[in-house]
């Protein structure tokens, strides 16, 4: 047979099925509302102390956010991560193309006999090359007048760079060792777009490693902006608990039970709602009457 619904274990249920509720909502508001519920019905006495600890609780931890949301006003803005730049992975896209095609070309450089003669191979592949460093230099020239950063986009730069440098050395393979001029030519083309594409990426290499410290000292200030507010909270929290826990100690052992048990049940009222995320009913379920209820963060 089952145990009679006492008027804490209805009215905590009726709570749970009314409440506002959002997937987000943090577990320490949720039990709450629940607990609030059910101890005037348990003892009036009690929930009217319980009322005044939160009410100082609470001005405690606003005192606290309001603090944090003071120094935070003042604090400097950490770097925002730029998306690559449109002309670095036009760069890069056109390289990418320069060295396959020496690869499929047939013969030798003044070759034919191929749907790609090497001759033509050889000239187009340089010729990408080189205007994927000019479309890196590019994309540099404007971000710096733009004053965006170039830093997300140092590895297409690299990248380019390496690729330029294989064109160099497929163009000699292609040559047979012939040092024809027109070779010699195209190999020094290539070399020098890889060149350019390092100039460019030493300030690029620079500014990512700017940004990263900037980054750095941004989090070694907001942590301490928050050390001493996070202390602060943390003895708030203590305090609340043990005055709980002298609260409900002046509560019988009946009265105890009666609590958890109507906690109990309107917590699976609101299971029953599948509004709340997973992690946060566990966390109802495992919790000890009057302490979830202060576990709140900055």
């Amino acid at each position: 047979m089952s145990r009679p619904v006492t008027d804490a274990a209805a009215a905590a249920s009726e709570r749970a099925r009314s409440m506002p509720l959002t997937p987000v909502d943090p577990p320490a508001a949720v039990i709450r509302a629940l607990e609030d519920a059910a101890l005037p019905r348990i003892d009036p006495e009690t929930a009217r102390r319980f009322l005044d600890l939160d009410r100082r609780f609470d001005r405690t931890v606003s005192a606290l956010r309001q603090e944090l949301a003071r120094r935070q006003e003042h604090a400097a803005d950490e770097p925002v991560a730029q998306p690559a730049s449109g002309w670095d992975m036009t760069g890069f896209v056109i390289a990418l193309v320069a060295a396959p095609l020496l690869l499929v070309a047939g013969g030798r450089a003044g070759g034919a006999g191929s749907a790609l003669p090497t001759a033509a191979a050889v000239w187009a592949s340089t010729a990408l090359v080189v205007v994927a460093g000019g479309a890196h230099a590019i994309g540099a020239v404007r971000a710096r007048r733009a004053g965006r950063s170039v830093a997300s986009s140092r590895h297409l730069v690299l990248l380019t760079a390496a690729i330029s440098l294989a064109v160099a050395g497929l163009i000699v393979w292609r040559a047979g060792g012939e040092p024809a001029a027109a070779i010699v030519v195209a190999c020094v083309l290539a070399v020098l777009a890889a060149g350019a594409c390092v100039i460019l990426f030493v300030p690029a290499a620079r500014e990512a490693g700017s940004e990263a410290r900037t980054r750095r000292a941004a989090l070694d200030a907001e942590r301490a902006r928050r050390v001493d507010l996070e202390a602060g909270l943390a003895a708030a929290i203590e305090t609340a608990r043990s005055e709980s826990w002298e609260l409900l100690g002046s509560l019988t052992a009946a009265q105890r039970e009666e609590l958890r048990a109507a906690t109990t049940r309107a917590v699976a009222a609101l299971g029953r709602r599948q509004l709340l995320e997973p992690d946060v009913l566990r966390d109802l379920r495992a919790a000890d009457a009057g302490q979830l209820r202060y576990s709140v963060g900055l």
